[in-house]
């Protein structure tokens, strides 16, 4: 779980960031690349969300994240249904990655045969 308390510099002022356990996989970055940077070799927030797609963004980040890096302080977001994400007709990213595997995706792709 992120802890503000080591939130990183570069983060943009607002309730989402990201702290100092970032291992700079790629994984959020890749959910919220209007939000997210690398700055110095970790991720951080560039800009807060404000729309409700940034929102969903900025939530899926924080799901996906193996470091468990992201965090938000206040009101926390509704993180239900935001996973999976169909990316392209039948191609779903699944929202797990593995900070075994260096915040590797998961994916499921859906068949015509099942």
């Amino acid at each position: 779980m992120a802890r503000a308390d080591r939130r990183l510099p570069g983060n943009a002022p607002g309730p989402w960031f990201v702290d100092d356990s970032c291992m700079d996989c790629d994984a959020s970055r890749q959910c919220a690349p209007s939000l997210l940077e690398m700055r110095d070799g970790r991720s951080v927030f560039v800009r807060q969300p404000t729309t409700d797609e940034e929102k969903r963004a900025a939530g899926r980040a924080l799901l996906i994240c193996p470091t468990a890096s992201i965090g938000v302080e206040g009101d926390k977001p509704d993180l239900r249904g935001l996973f999976p994400q169909e990316i392209a007709e039948g191609i779903h990213l699944v929202g797990y990655a593995s900070a075994r595997a260096y915040g590797s995706n998961a994916w499921f792709l859906e068949r015509a045969s099942g």
